[in-house]
């Protein structure tokens, strides 16, 4: 298991941490429309108001858990998001571009 070099749930923290494993908690966000382009991502909602887009898939993030606080270990950029993560036309919100682990609290 990859371990996290901090634990984050604000913007601040973050930036701090660009490139690193981390984990961040906030509250897990079910894609209102999983088929439909632009409605299909996955977000994190952290503390200050922050939306992370969880840009790896895991198996844990289903609807069951929308809502619900989770930690998301994995590897978070802004921008710009290096190129090897295969980011076409990216949001403004920054995003978890690795995901490790997934724990539901």
């Amino acid at each position: 298991m990859t371990k996290a070099t901090a634990t984050c749930s604000d913007l601040a923290c973050l930036e701090a941490n660009e490139g690193n494993v981390i984990d961040v908690d906030g509250s897990y966000v079910f894609p209102p429309d999983p088929q439909r382009k632009g409605q299909h991502l996955h977000r994190l909602t952290l503390a200050d108001g922050t939306n992370l887009v969880l840009h790896a898939k895991h198996p844990k993030l289903t609807k069951d858990i929308d809502g619900k606080p989770i930690t998301a270990r994995g590897v978070f950029y802004k921008h710009p998001i290096p190129d090897r993560y295969n980011i076409i036309q990216a949001l403004a919100d920054p995003y978890l571009v690795e995901l490790y682990d997934v724990v539901v609290r």
